[in-house]
């Protein structure tokens, strides 16, 4: 479930970014310091991740992997439409 907005900036102590929000942008994020070159800014878990339907069979839709062999073998039971790397 989401989490309600005024618990949102817990996400992101730690990190050189703040929340901020306007009438005419709406929310966005800002650097709340310099930030180095090189330097990760922010890391999270995707919240989705989808294949075009063109690279369905060619990328494992679990761990994103292209196929070496340039075409998955394994299918979902369910539905046929997910490959799978194993």
């Amino acid at each position: 479930p989401m989490q309600p907005a005024h618990n949102i900036h817990q996400y992101f102590q730690g990190c050189p970014l703040q929340l901020d929000q306007d009438e005419k942008r709406g929310r966005f994020l800002v650097a709340s310091r310099d930030i180095r070159e090189g330097e990760v800014v922010l890391r999270c878990p995707p919240f989705l991740t989808a294949l075009l339907r063109s690279h369905r069979k060619r990328v494992c839709a679990y761990c994103l992997t292209s196929a070496a062999s340039g075409r998955l073998q394994t299918s979902c039971r369910g539905c046929g439409l997910c490959f799978y790397c194993s």
